[in-house]
């Protein structure tokens, strides 16, 4: 009797089969949460430096109204302790700089893949207006900018933990129906197969098959 080739008998084609289909599942489960995922950290990003702007403009706004420099220096010092921020200024009404603060970007030579999805840095502005009596004046503005890969490189681990997850999960859920396959359908089969090859030919009547437990 000729053997069968491993590739082409029907147990290999059925854990291909099996572990494409978890694997292409998995994928899809796992691009649908770091898509949602990838949302909410451009959200949390925008919503952060909103955050950070409010706390900011009305002790800005005074300092750009007393022109009082030096301690507009030590505000946007403050400011830069954000993780997140790379620069921020003060701009005066005519877009003159008023008081300026920066640091360099976070590793630069690790975060291609981080500037690709949330670019490389958000530049965002605020306008500083002084309510006087009888009327509001815009006395310059707030600009921060943004590095985004400290929310990148958060966004990237945990969309790695989850594709890594999901592949384990859809790697357990194929083991799974494997071992149901095997104890409902393989093994039943060879205890058959093993009683047909003790059949005596010349009295094959005198031979009776096994009949596996729920196959009967």
């Amino acid at each position: 009797m000729a053997l069968v080739n491993p590739i082409h008998s029907l147990s290999f084609k059925l854990i291909r089969a099996v572990m494409l289909i978890g694997f292409v599942v998995g994928l899809m489960i796992s691009a649908l949460q770091i898509y949602l995922d990838y949302g909410q950290q451009k959200k949390l990003m925008h919503e952060d430096m909103q955050n950070l702007s409010t706390v900011v403009r009305t002790p800005a706004t005074a300092l750009l109204f007393s022109l009082d420099q030096a301690t507009a220096h030590e505000l946007l010092r403050g400011v830069l302790k954000h993780p997140g921020v790379t620069s921020c200024k003060l701009l005066l009404s005519e877009g003159e700089v008023f008081a300026e603060q920066n640091m360099a970007l976070i590793a630069p030579q690790q975060r291609q893949l981080s500037d690709m999805l949330f670019s490389q840095t958000m530049l965002q502005r605020w306008d500083l207006a002084w309510q006087f009596s009888d009327h509001k004046e815009t006395l310059g503005q707030l600009e921060i900018t943004t590095d985004t890969y400290y929310y990148g490189k958060a966004f990237l681990e945990r969309a790695w933990v989850s594709l890594a997850s999901t592949m384990l999960f859809a790697l357990v859920l194929t083991a799974v129906f494997l071992g149901l396959f095997y104890l409902m359908v393989t093994q039943p089969l060879v205890s058959v197969i093993q009683s047909i090859k003790q059949v005596d030919i010349d009295a094959p009547e005198k031979t009776r098959l096994v009949e596996p437990a729920g196959h009967e």
